[in-house]
């Protein structure tokens, strides 16, 4: 995460916040100095789920320091049919140990297809988050959600087992501001300026991408099959639920993919 001293930003992975902390850091920049009296970068211990070690700049939600509880709080999302395709490319989901599947689905798939890679997020749900998958409309990406955005994780965690519905489970994220990694520059230079922070917008604005993973530049809508399409929007409604409340309306028809030319398959890794 990062803090200024007008906001702080939570580095949701996958959604193009690499990019993110270093535009705004770029917009103080030019006007702070020395910058590190402005913007702080914080490595912090991995909580994203139980087996996870070391540290990195993806802090969670509690995990600001109660010092800059008071600021506001933003984050990036993108739609979920993308950001499953930028997880799965980057390959390091791919599990150390072989998992047990009772419904036979990952034998019927070799271990790079994109149906093996789904079915080994919803398999690790259990290990990770303590929600066995199968919860209706809850999946991998909504609970990574309810990680980095809940006011009390473990609360939330045990909402969704015992079956809450969805203004419950609601209840249980925190007040963040997000912003669409598909217009992320714009959508940074209009929270800064509602935030009336004293920036150098036109640095956001001129700033060059970062992180993109090339092999998910040769994916297109086609790349996804009926059955892909429905086993996700099934799996994970509750996320698409959840940011459509805050106006943040995604569907497998307005995800942008970077290649308009038809594919039969899955691109081979």
């Amino acid at each position: 995460m990062i803090i200024t001293p007008d906001l702080v930003f939570l580095n949701n992975p996958r959604t193009g916040t690499t990019f993110a902390r270093k535009a705004i850091s770029a917009a103080y920049a030019s006007r702070v100095e020395p910058l590190s009296c402005a913007v702080r970068e914080l490595s912090l211990p991995i909580q994203r789920g139980h087996g996870q070690s070391g540290h990195d700049q993806h802090g969670t939600y509690v995990q600001i320091p109660a010092r800059y509880r008071g600021l506001p709080v933003a984050s990036a999302v993108r739609n979920p049919f993308t950001l499953l395709v930028a997880v799965y490319e980057l390959g390091l989901w791919r599990p150390s140990v072989l998992p047990t599947d009772p419904t036979g689905e990952l034998d019927r798939h070799g271990a790079d297809a994109f149906e093996y890679f789904l079915r080994s997020q919803e398999l690790a749900m259990a290990p990770r988050w303590g929600v066995p998958f199968g919860r209706s409309g809850f999946g991998p990406l909504s609970a990574h959600y309810l990680q980095m955005f809940a006011k009390a994780p473990l609360a939330a965690f045990r909402a969704v087992a015992q079956g809450a519905d969805d203004d419950t489970v609601e209840g249980h994220i925190a007040p963040v501001q997000f912003v669409q990694q598909e217009r992320l520059a714009a959508d940074l230079c209009e929270l800064l300026k509602r935030l009336e922070a004293d920036v150098d917008l036109e640095a956001i604005r001129h700033h060059p991408p970062s992180h993109v993973t090339r092999r998910s530049q040769v994916w297109t809508r086609d790349c996804f099959t009926a059955e892909m399409v429905d086993r996700i929007e099934q799996r994970e409604a509750f996320l698409f639920r959840s940011l459509a409340r805050r106006g943040l309306v995604y569907t497998f028809d307005n995800a942008v993919f970077a290649q308009p030319q038809r594919r039969s398959t899955a691109p081979a890794t």
